[in-house]
């Protein structure tokens, strides 16, 4: 059953079943898929950590906290930032780090200009 797996990654998988954290974060609304991320495992390692501590309905939920959509005023409104940043002499780099945005979104946006 464990041929080839290091101790440690079974360590860890049987710590995660045991983890109270899991449990409170499913109870606190959190989806399957958002634990999972936060944890940094897979989704099936989470559902099975949960029908551990005895959870075995997994009701679908919707990410707590959703990605906002990028809707054309949404849009239109970064890319006038963008450019107000870029006239403060600010680099591509930092106008990416700064919005959450790539290098690539930035560089198209200013060549928009």
């Amino acid at each position: 059953m464990f041929k080839n797996r290091s101790i440690s990654s079974i360590v860890k998988e049987k710590v995660l079943i045991v983890n109270p954290k899991i449990k409170k974060l499913y109870k606190d609304q959190y989806s399957i898929t958002e634990i999972a991320e936060r944890m940094g495992v897979s989704t099936h390692k989470i559902k099975s950590a949960l029908k551990a501590t005895g959870i075995t309905y997994f009701e679908k939920r919707k990410r707590k906290f959703q990605v906002k959509s990028k809707g054309k005023i949404e849009i239109s409104l970064r890319n006038s930032v963008i450019k107000s940043l870029s006239d403060k002499n600010l680099s591509q780099k930092e106008i990416a780090i700064i919005l959450g945005v790539s290098i690539p979104t930035v560089n198209q946006t200013l060549k928009r200009k």
